[in-house]
């Protein structure tokens, strides 16, 4: 039995094509969906690229258009990471500026380093949704690197990226008292 419970205003951080079918995109979609189910007022900020629709009680807001980013793959690419990434991080700035969001939810390292830019100086809480390591993953793509730097990049990354996001909550909770 639920008592007194607040909805929210989830600004939801997809770093890559929202809908799609496959993996991560998927996993975004059932979350969004049951979160807006449950009463929350849910808004994906993605690329601007997907393909199919959300619940329509899902707000998608999306990057402009890149006429030459049209890639449904997963992983990096140059352009993603220099082109798609800031624009997302900018789009998510501004929303964050214009709306009372109660919680970010970044998926995936991407979604992290975004919301982390979009938000600073804002206290709004962030709920980082890791499906994988990249340690592991970061070797299966090209990007023209030896797979030794790119698995040491990847372990550095999985080391750093979440701890930063956490230390940071720690000191908060230090400073305030509880």
């Amino acid at each position: 039995m639920r008592v007194d419970k607040k909805n929210l205003t989830v600004a939801m951080v997809a770093a890559c094509p929202v809908p799609l079918a496959r993996g991560t995109p998927v996993r975004i979609r059932h979350v969004a969906e049951s979160l807006a189910n449950l009463g929350h007022d849910v808004h994906v900020i993605t690329y601007h690229l997907g393909s199919g629709e959300l619940s329509q009680d899902v707000k998608v807001h999306r990057t402009p258009r890149v006429p030459t980013y049209r890639r449904l793959s997963p992983g990096p690419s140059y352009q993603k990471l220099l082109v798609m990434d800031p624009l997302l991080t900018a789009k998510v700035a501004r929303l964050l500026r214009t709306m009372p969001f109660d919680v970010i939810h970044a998926h995936h390292y991407e979604g992290l380093m975004v919301a982390k830019l979009a938000r600073m100086g804002r206290r709004i809480p962030l709920i980082y949704d890791a499906h994988t390591l990249l340690a592991s993953e970061l070797p299966s793509y090209g990007l023209g690197l030896p797979r030794a730097v790119k698995e040491g990049i990847g372990r550095s990354l999985d080391r750093r990226l979440p701890r930063m996001r956490r230390a940071r909550n720690r000191r908060r909770r230090t400073l305030v008292g509880s």
